[in-house]
C-alpha cells in the first residue's frame, strides 16, 4: 500500500511523502504495482541479444525498486546528454546520487526514426530485463529542447506479462500494441506519470479548466476563484477548474471598457495559453473576466476569443493573436458568478449556444 499525498504544492515538496508500507492482508502476493501480471523470473530465454543495434542493452538491473515503487523508463533522442535529460525530469535530482534516481535511461534513439514507435518496440524487452520498470508507461525525450517542448508520456496497452516470451515476441508486442501519448512539462512528468499510475488521476481530464482574469482589489484572484469554484482551495494536482490571476486595470465602466482593458485581457490569456500549453484541458478560446470589485453582485463576463488556439513554434501563434484588433477577436456575455462555471462548461461542450457581443 502506498501513502501518496499530492495537493496544491509542488512535486519536490511532496516526493518525500511517498512511503511504501507492507500489507500482510494481501495474501503474500509480492506485487510491485507496476502493471506486471506475470512471472518476472528467468524463463530460460536469453535477454537482449543485440539484434536492435542502436538501442543497446538497457540500463542496469537493480535489486530493489525505488521508494515510488517502480522505475520509470526514459528513451531519449540520440545526441542528447543523458545526464542532462535525467537532471531535467528527476525530482530533486540535485539532492540524489544517480543510483537513487527513479528515472532510468533505457535507450538512445536515432533522430531519423519515429521515436515513440521505436520506444514502444523496445520497452517490453526492457521491462523483462528490469522487473521493477513500469511496464505500461514511460517517457520519451524527443526534442533537442525539452525544457520548452516538454517530454512525451507514453502508455503502451499490453498486459505486462513477460513470462516465457522471447525478445522477438516482446518486440512484436511493443510494435503492435495500442498506444496513447500526452506531452508533459519536464519538471512535472514524473508527478504526472505517478499520479496516473496510482489512480489519483485519469489519463484524460473529465473537466474543463478556464483562465479567470480580474481587476485588482483585495485578494481579488483568490476571491474570484472561490466564487467560481467553492472547492478551489482544496483541489489537488490537475483538479483545477479555474486558474485565477489579477492585474487588470479597471475599465471606466462595467459595460464600456477602455480598449486597453480588453487588449490586456487578450495579453493575459495568450500568456496563460503558453504557460499552460501542457495542460490538455485548459481552454484556449473561453475564459472568465471580472471588471469590478463586486462580482458577487454585478456578475462576471464570459469571454470568447476567436482564434484557433494554435500556439505555433516558440509561441508564434500567440504573437499573431496579439497583433489583431480586440474587436475582431473578443465577444462577451454577462453571467451571475455562481452560475458562470457551469455556463462556460456547457458552451465549451456544445450544450449551450454562444450569445456573446463585441465590446463597445
Amino acid at each position: 500500500m502506498v501513502n501518496l499525498q499530492i495537493g496544491n504544492s509542488d512535486w519536490a515538496e511532496q516526493k518525500e511523502s511517498y512511503e511504501l508500507v507492507s500489507d500482510d492482508r494481501s495474501g503474500g502476493d509480492d506485487d510491485d504495482d507496476n502493471g506486471d501480471d506475470g512471472d518476472d523470473g528467468d524463463d530460460g530465454e536469453n535477454g537482449d541479444n543485440g539484434e536492435d543495434g542502436e538501442d543497446g542493452d538497457g540500463s542496469d538491473q537493480p535489486s530493489k525498486p525505488p521508494p515510488v515503487g517502480f522505475f520509470i523508463g526514459v528513451y531519449s533522442l540520440k545526441g542528447l546528454d543523458d545526464k542532462s535529460v535525467l537532471n531535467a525530469i528527476e525530482p530533486a535530482a540535485e539532492m540524489k546520487k544517480p543510483e537513487e534516481f527513479c528515472c532510468r535511461i533505457q535507450a538512445s534513439l536515432p533522430p531519423d526514426s519515429d521515436l515513440i514507435a521505436e520506444a514502444c518496440r523496445i520497452h517490453p524487452k526492457r521491462a523483462r530485463e528490469n522487473k521493477f520498470l513500469h511496464k505500461q508507461m514511460f517517457l520519451v525525450a524527443d526534442s533537442t529542447n525539452i525544457q520548452t517542448d516538454g517530454i512525451a508520456l507514453v502508455h503502451l496497452d499490453w498486459d505486462g506479462n513477460v513470462s516465457r516470451k522471447s525478445p522477438k515476441a516482446l518486440q512484436e508486442i511493443g510494435t503492435t500494441s495500442q498506444r496513447k501519448t500526452q506531452r508533459c512539462e519536464c519538471t512535472k512528468a514524473v508527478q504526472t506519470l505517478c499520479t496516473i499510475a496510482r489512480d489519483f488521476r485519469k489519463w484524460t481530464y473529465s473537466h474543463w479548466c478556464f483562465g479567470a482574469y480580474t481587476v485588482d482589489y483585495s485578494d481579488s484572484d483568490i476571491a474570484i476563484a472561490t466564487l467560481l469554484d467553492k472547492r478551489w482551495s482544496t483541489r489537488g494536482h490537475a483538479q483545477d477548474l479555474v486558474i485565477p490571476t489579477a492585474g487588470l486595470t479597471a475599465p471606466t465602466t462595467a459595460t464600456d471598457a477602455a480598449p486597453g482593458f480588453w487588449k490586456d485581457v487578450m495579453t493575459k490569456h495568450a500568456t496563460f495559453c503558453q504557460r499552460k500549453r501542457f495542460t490538455n484541458n485548459f481552454h484556449r478560446q473561453l475564459c472568465f473576466v471580472c471588471d469590478s470589485d463586486d462580482p458577487d453582485t454585478k456578475g462576471i463576463w464570459l469571454v470568447k476569443l476567436d482564434w484557433d488556439g494554435n500556439l505555433g513554434a516558440e509561441g508564434k501563434g500567440t504573437e499573431e493573436l496579439l497583433k489583431r484588433d480586440y474587436r475582431s477577436v473578443l465577444t462577451m456575455q454577462q453571467c451571475p458568478v455562481a452560475e458562470a462555471y457551469k455556463a462556460l462548461t456547457d458552451i465549451a461542450d456544445g450544450k449551450k449556444d454562444w450569445q456573446g457581443v463585441e465590446p463597445q
